[in-house]
C-alpha cells in the first residue's frame, strides 16, 4: 500500500523571473537555469528524477505515520524556474523526491516480495510525477504568451495548474486501480503505461537527464 502525496501538500513550484539577455543566450541560460535549480534541490536534499536512478528503501528517511493504514509514502513533485529575455521565454523543470518525507514502514522492508512490488508500486509515482514535469516542458515550449504577459508568472502558472490537477487524479487513479500496488497484473500494466507515455515524450525530458525511456 502506498500515497503519493500531490504536488499542493508536498513540493511546491519554484518560480524566479528575470529580463534582458540576447535571444542568442537561450541554450546556455537553458542549461544554467537547469544547474542552477539542481543546485538548489541539492541543498534541500531533494532528488531530481533520472532515468538510470530508481529508487531504494534507503532513499526513503522519514517516519512513519502510525496514523495511516499505508506501507509506504512516496513525496514528489515538481520545481520549476523561468527567465524571460524579451518575449522569449527559457525554463527549467524538474520532477523531484523528498526523502524526508518519504517513509516505508520496517515490517514492509523485511518482506521481500511484498517489499519489491511495493517500492516499484512508488516508482511509478515518481515516474508519473516525471510525466507531468515533461507535458509541463511541452506546455511552456509550445506557449506564446507567457513572457509578452503583463503577469508572467501568472501565465506560467495558469499552464501550471491544469496539468498539475489532472496529474493529481492520474496518481489517484492508479493507486485506486492496482490497490496500492498489490494488484500485480494491475501494477505491471500501469508501469508500462507510464513507460509508454514517457517514451512519446522523450523530446521533452530535461537537458541534463540521462537518456529516458
Amino acid at each position: 500500500m502506498s500515497r503519493l502525496r500531490a504536488l499542493a501538500y508536498g513540493l511546491l513550484p519554484l518560480c524566479i523571473l528575470a529580463f534582458g539577455a540576447p535571444a542568442a543566450l537561450r541554450a546556455q541560460r537553458a542549461e544554467a537555469l537547469d544547474a542552477y535549480l539542481r543546485e538548489a534541490l541539492a541543498q534541500d536534499s531533494t532528488v531530481p528524477w533520472a532515468w538510470e536512478l530508481r529508487l531504494a528503501w534507503s532513499d526513503f528517511h522519514g517516519t512513519p505515520d502510525a496514523a495511516t493504514r499505508f506501507e509506504a509514502v512516496t513525496w514528489s513533485g515538481i520545481r520549476y524556474q523561468l527567465q524571460c529575455t524579451g518575449d522569449t521565454l527559457t525554463y527549467a523543470v524538474l520532477a523531484v523526491f523528498d526523502p524526508a518525507r518519504s517513509w516505508a514502514r520496517p515490517e514492509l522492508i523485511r518482506r521481500p516480495y511484498a517489499s519489491t512490488m511495493i517500492l516499484q508500486h512508488e516508482q511509478v509515482h515518481f515516474d508519473i510525477a516525471e510525466l507531468l514535469a515533461r507535458r509541463l516542458r511541452q506546455a511552456f515550449a509550445e506557449a506564446g504568451t507567457v513572457c509578452t504577459s503583463p503577469d508572467p508568472q501568472g501565465a506560467a502558472s495558469a499552464l501550471y495548474e491544469p496539468l498539475a490537477r489532472d496529474m493529481e487524479a492520474l496518481q489517484d487513479r492508479y493507486d485506486k486501480d492496482t490497490r496500492h500496488g498489490q494488484i500485480e497484473n494491475r501494477q505491471v500494466t500501469w508501469e508500462d503505461r507510464i513507460t509508454l507515455q514517457l517514451q512519446s515524450l522523450a523530446a521533452f525530458q530535461a537537458p541534463a537527464a540521462e537518456r529516458a525511456p
